[in-house]
């Protein structure tokens, strides 16, 4: 009986030897593919492909936060139609701004 169960064992662990050679390569070359992934090379290339540039001079803007933070709180307005309305007004008049600035 002896011989048996080590006979069932050398078999078993010549197949998880296998299973481990299997995921090792397995291992290896999603490595790469990771390693690729995250080349910067490799984003560069993706980004110029989807039609991404690097933004000009005139497009950097800083912000100075040196300054303490400060906080507005503007009284709650009315929800009629006609305070709605200006407000969408106003909105829409600061997106036409900020699209030509």
């Amino acid at each position: 009986m002896g011989y048996i169960e080590l006979t069932r064992l050398s078999a078993e662990t010549v197949t998880l030897k296998n299973q481990l050679e299997v995921l090792r390569s397995e291992n290896v070359v999603l490595s790469a593919k990771y390693d690729r992934m995250f080349d910067l090379a490799s984003v560069k290339e993706a980004a110029e492909a989807a039609g991404m540039v690097k933004p000009s001079v005139s497009q950097v803007s800083y912000l100075d936060l040196s300054e303490g933070d400060c906080v507005i709180v503007h009284p709650h307005e009315e929800s009629g139609p006609v305070s709605r309305l200006m407000a969408y007004t106003r909105n829409q008049i600061g997106l036409v701004k900020e699209f030509f600035s």
